[in-house]
Order: C-alpha cells, then sequence, then structure tokens
C-alpha cells in the first residue's frame, strides 16, 4: 500500500546540532533542504519547530526525509570528528 511505499522511502533521524555554524534560523540552513525538521529538543524542552525557528549548539533535531538528504542534513548539522 501507499503507507509502505513511504516507509521504504523515508526515515526520521535524530542529530545533535554540534556545528556552530548551524546555530541559525531553519530556512537559512541549505543542507536541510529536502528535509523536515519535526522536532527540536534543547534540554527538558521539546519545540515544533518551523523555518523561524534558531537552532542551538547541543540541541537534537529530529529530522524526515530521503536517507541521501539526510546524510546531507547531517553533514551541516553536526562535526564529525
Amino acid at each position: 500500500g501507499l503507507l509502505a511505499a513511504i516507509e521504504e522511502e523515508f526515515e526520521a533521524v535524530q542529530v545533535l546540532v554540534t556545528n556552530p555554524s548551524a546555530a541559525v534560523n531553519i530556512e537559512a540552513i541549505p543542507a536541510l533542504r529536502g528535509t523536515l525538521a519535526v522536532l527540536v529538543r534543547r534540554g527538558a524542552v521539546s519545540i515544533m519547530p518551523n523555518g523561524k525557528t534558531r537552532l542551538q549548539v547541543g540541541d537534537s533535531l529530529t529530522l524526515f526525509g530521503r536517507s541521501a538528504d539526510l546524510s546531507r542534513a547531517r553533514a551541516a548539522l553536526s562535526l564529525q570528528g
């Protein structure tokens, strides 16, 4: 069915924001195009984000999208080290 097809094509991931250059409004991060920011967890607070939501280092961001788009988003949000 349709739902099964959607589940195969899309996935949800949690990304920890560790890149200081990602501490901007979600809409200002080109690498997030093609993904949907579903939830921001900031300490004990959960936020349903929109494009104007400003990320902070230490935020946990739940993203929904295709694998390739999610990989690009993760690379922009997290410092690999």
